[in-house]
């Protein structure tokens, strides 16, 4: 059997984020949102959150109530690796990172082979901004592990044209048997580090859709910058897309980085 026959919801708007007064009201909905099927989505806005609203520190309580909810909603646990890789903002939401680590009830602890991200691409950041922003594209993707074997997957990307927003959607390629249901998947990004080789896992759920700058040589996606050239050669240029000015938010930038678009799977 073959065909796309499942739609990969991930990219969502940071707008609802940024307009959460507190956790609570942030937390009140996410809950409220039945879209939000996994854990790492849910833990990605509250890390969003922190980032934009840095002294604020999570209570015990707080992570009470996270733990609630993965229970109620059976929710597979965050991988261990995500988090040892998960980009931290100059300790602005290290506190979460630390106290959601060392929670049995949240992160697998588990070194199993399906724990470890799928790594779909790899590209230095300008070529990425051609083949994810700038085009069209199918990236086939199989999985580790005896449950997935003989099946074949695909990411789409499409970028935005007219009235279509840019997307990402995903689904079953090919498979020489019957596949019952459609693992749960998480896509992140990952950047190499500048001080050393290691890989930082950027979360990209509530990032939108990306933007660029009327040269197309800067793009924004959420809170991540990509420079297709040196930042000197850059100054002066607007950030344009659908509200047609859209302001540089917030920390992070690839530039001259190699990127890696990969997956986690969650069950």
């Amino acid at each position: 059997s073959s065909g796309i026959n499942a739609e990969y919801g991930q990219i969502r708007s940071i707008k609802p984020v940024l307009e959460a007064k507190d956790l609570d009201v942030l937390y009140d909905q996410l809950t409220a949102d039945e879209s939000i099927g996994n854990l790492y989505v849910f833990f990605e806005a509250v890390m969003t959150w922190l980032v934009m609203n840095s002294g604020v520190s999570i209570s015990a309580t707080f992570l009470e109530k996270i733990i609630h909810v993965r229970e109620e909603y059976e929710w597979s646990k965050i991988s261990s690796d995500y988090l040892e890789k998960f980009i931290v903002d100059q300790g602005v939401n290290g506190l979460l990172i630390n106290e959601v680590t060392l929670c049995s009830d949240l992160v697998d602890m588990e070194s199993t082979g399906v724990r470890f991200p799928v790594v779909l691409l790899e590209l230095p950041c300008e070529d990425f901004v051609q083949e994810i922003f700038r085009r069209d594209n199918i990236f086939k993707f199989t999985l580790p592990g005896v449950k997935y074997s003989g099946m074949e997957f695909m990411l789409l990307s499409s970028a935005e044209k007219d009235n279509e927003p840019f997307t990402l959607k995903w689904g079953l390629y090919q498979a020489t048997n019957n596949l019952i249901s459609l693992p749960r998947l998480h896509f992140t990004l990952r950047r190499c580090a500048a001080h050393d080789d290691t890989w930082q896992v950027i979360p990209i759920t509530w990032c939108g859709a990306p933007t660029c700058d009327k040269t197309g040589n800067l793009w924004n996606w959420g809170y991540v910058k990509f420079h297709t050239k040196k930042m000197r050669d850059l100054k002066g240029s607007m950030m344009v897309g659908k509200e047609e000015v859209v302001a540089w938010n917030h920390y992070l930038s690839v530039a001259g980085r190699r990127v890696q678009l990969v997956c986690f799977v969650e069950d």
